[in-house]
């Protein structure tokens, strides 16, 4: 009986992490705004936590964002992605959307993140690529700020 308490959890993080085509992967996110470096890291077979540095309007934002991942098994190493997260961010320059708008004095901003994507990782090589659409919603005004497709090119390291 007490090989089999540790037998299962070990058999279930096995089955787990053989599911996962990467454990972790760096690299960059080109779009409005550009995010590099990115970094994405796997949790479990559906649950992934991304962050980026993305550069515009003479600053920088930090994002960090959650995304649920499911398996297309027609394809092998092609999966969906959709989540959100938050952003914080300083700026040199008032963005675009608030340049009409009188009431924006700040250099600084909260933004929401959904995001909704897919990606494919290469078997034969350590090379993630994903194409997402990431909106930003600003939170101190309601904003609906830049939405743009980003291409993500990342090198995956940790395969199981």
């Amino acid at each position: 009986m007490r090989k089999a308490l540790v037998i299962i959890p070990v058999l279930f993080f096995a089955i787990q992490l053989i599911a996962q085509p990467y454990r972790s992967a760096i690299g960059g996110r080109l779009g409005y705004p550009v995010g590099i470096p990115s970094f994405k890291h796997n949790f479990t077979k559906h649950h992934t936590l991304e962050a980026l540095a993305e550069w515009y309007y003479g600053g920088l934002q930090i994002v960090g964002l959650y995304e649920y991942h499911g398996a297309i098994k027609e394809v092998d190493g092609l999966r969906l992605y959709g989540g959100g997260g938050l952003g914080v961010g300083f700026y040199k320059a008032r963005p675009y959307w608030a340049r009409g708008n009188k009431e924006y004095k700040s250099a600084f901003g909260l933004t929401l993140h959904p995001i909704v994507g897919i990606e494919y990782t290469l078997r034969q090589a350590p090379v993630n690529f994903s194409i997402d659409y990431k909106p930003a919603i600003d939170v101190f005004r309601w904003w609906w700020g830049y939405g743009s497709v980003g291409l993500g090119i990342r090198y995956t390291f940790g395969k199981t």
